[in-house]
């Protein structure tokens, strides 16, 4: 594909994607790119949503930036839980009347908190002024809550209180935890968070090595590979069966 045609098709998803702007961050749409109101608001998508919104705005495409301010607002704002830090993993698509976020699922989530702080840096990077408070709260949450310092691997769930951890392990929230911290460390120039994600990139590949480079997606708390999860649920969303293919496409990438 050419750059034009790149060039093009880029443009395209970014006007897509301004119709998932709710009050509270980025709803999920439909093919038609109406949004599903039914649904709650995942800080997932609505982080990954204010990263691409970030490039948009470094590449030079008019009103973005007032939706990368729009998903940083949401993210410090909405997302953000001020009782107990972190940020929730889902919410309602409408504020409270105290005007904080209502959380349909409080659980706290590495997946989606790696986003977090890959939407931080990118819109750090983009010139956004709230960015750098948020990236440092998001750095911070991350050392306390979900890196281990012995394996250098993040942790799976916690309960909204950080009181209770998830026993899985996931190799899907550390690969997306090694981009973010490329990203960040990248913005910040902080070699610790390059290192930090080396270390993650190191265990993979050791995994990797010793199952005919494929990758496992399940590991006990311990991290030792947990080859039967969800076998009777092979197309779980998150976590389906034995290897993903595409997770090694996006390790070789990182």
């Amino acid at each position: 594909m050419e750059s034009t045609e790149l060039d093009a098709e880029f443009r395209a998803l970014v006007d897509f994607a301004r119709g998932s702007r709710v009050p509270t961050g980025f709803a999920t749409m439909d093919a038609k790119g109406e949004v599903d109101l039914e649904r709650p608001v995942e800080l997932w998508i609505s982080a990954r949503m204010t990263h691409v919104f970030a490039l948009a705005q470094m590449y030079g495409i008019p009103g973005t930036e007032e939706l990368v301010a729009h998903g940083v607002n949401s993210l410090k704002k909405y997302f953000h839980d001020p009782v107990y830090g972190g940020w929730y993993s889902s919410i309602m698509a409408t504020a409270a009347e105290d005007g904080n976020g209502v959380p349909v699922n409080d659980r706290k989530e590495a997946y989606a908190q790696a986003f977090v702080i890959l939407a931080a840096a990118s819109t750090l990077a983009a010139g956004n002024r709230d960015a750098g408070p948020l990236l440092e709260d998001a750095l911070a949450q991350q050392e306390e809550h979900w890196l281990d310092p012995e394996t250098g691997l993040v942790a799976e769930s916690w309960d909204r209180s950080f009181t209770e951890c998830e026993d899985y392990r996931g190799i899907n929230a550390n690969m997306h935890t090694v981009e973010a911290l490329v990203a960040a460390g990248d913005v910040l120039g902080d070699p610790m968070l390059v290192e930090r994600a080396t270390r993650i990139l190191k265990f993979a590949y050791d995994r990797a090595g010793e199952n005919s480079w494929r990758i496992p997606e399940h590991y006990t708390a311990d991290w030792q590979v947990d080859p039967d999860y969800n076998v009777d649920e092979p197309a779980h969303p998150f976590r389906p069966y034995g290897v993903t293919p595409g997770h090694g496409l996006e390790f070789s990438r990182l």
